[in-house]
């Protein structure tokens, strides 16, 4: 039996709800993320609640997502923004067509662009939450692998 403390979803279980709702490899990021987020993510290595996982998810359409996700960041007394999405960090990129990804055991998610919404989507409030949690000082690119592995 998994323990994630009082995250709800590890990554299986994100799959299967994404699996039932969605049509869309676009559909099922989103929901994995949301849940996540409001829920909880913890990953499936004992004793690892930040652990991270990748999933990669393609569509009938033939729309290719790379999907990477980590345990959250709790809230503190000082700190009241983000209420119920701090269960999990999590960013996705598209595939570009004609092309493939490869993930051994790792993030490769690199520069995020929120700005660039047809190849990116993540967590709203990714930026902020990895400055407060001592991830990333808010300098320069946001480089998804480096900051999160």
């Amino acid at each position: 039996i998994l323990d994630g403390g009082d995250a709800m979803f590890a990554i299986r279980q994100l799959m299967a709800v994404a699996l039932e709702r969605c049509e869309t490899a676009r559909c099922a990021v989103q929901t994995m993320g949301d849940l996540g987020a409001k829920h909880g993510f913890y990953g499936e290595d004992p004793g690892k609640g930040g652990a991270g996982e990748s999933v990669q998810i393609v569509d009938a359409k033939g729309e290719a997502w790379v999907f990477h996700i980590s345990g959250g960041v709790p809230a503190s007394q000082a700190s009241s923004k983000w209420r119920g999405q701090r269960g999990a960090l999590w960013a996705a990129a598209r595939v570009p067509d004609d092309h493939i990804a490869v993930v051994a055991n790792n993030f490769i998610i690199r520069v995020v662009d929120p700005e660039d919404k047809d190849n990116f989507m993540l967590h709203p409030g990714l930026f902020e939450l990895a400055q407060e949690a001592g991830l990333w000082d808010g300098e320069g690119p946001f480089d998804f692998m480096k900051i999160m592995a």
